[in-house]
């Protein structure tokens, strides 16, 4: 589930990059006929107010397992995580992402890669490629690598 809520607006002043600089030197004249010069600089930099919008989006997700056809029934949670950040937009209100949105879940059978746990207890992974069989060509080209490969790209 993914949520985009608006927080705030907010004017900031954004300064450029570039400096525009003046020098001015004047000269004058002492009662002792002496000159004395005076150089002034001056610094300019053109503010620019911009209108921010502040935009909270947060993301939920949870990977559980089920057995059978229905996700509601005997269903475990193995994890589940909310995560949220600010995102700060110009140029309109106009939201960044949907205000809210709930994805199709992804849906994988495990059944293929439970096939190949040696036991209920240590989990270990129990696949090998029958090199005997008449459709084992090369470590690569056989039915078992074939099989594997179709679970993962699932």
């Amino acid at each position: 589930e993914e949520s985009c809520d608006f927080v705030k607006e907010q004017t900031v002043d954004v300064e450029s990059k570039h400096e525009f600089i003046t020098e001015t030197e004047e000269v004058k004249t002492t009662e002792s006929e002496k000159e004395e010069k005076t150089k002034t600089t001056s610094r300019h930099k053109v503010v620019t107010k911009v209108k921010e919008y502040h935009w909270k989006v947060t993301v939920t997700y949870s990977l559980f397992a089920f057995p059978g056809n229905d996700p509601e029934s005997g269903k475990i949670v193995l994890q589940s995580r909310e995560a949220s950040t600010v995102i700060v937009t110009t140029g309109g209100k106009q939201s960044p992402l949907p205000s809210k949105s709930i994805n199709d879940p992804i849906d994988v059978s495990l059944t293929w890669l439970l096939e190949k746990t040696s036991d209920q207890d240590s989990f270990n992974c129990n696949f090998s490629i029958d090199r005997e069989a008449t459709s084992c060509r090369t470590p690569r080209q056989n039915e078992e690598i074939f099989a594997a490969i179709a679970f993962f790209i699932k």
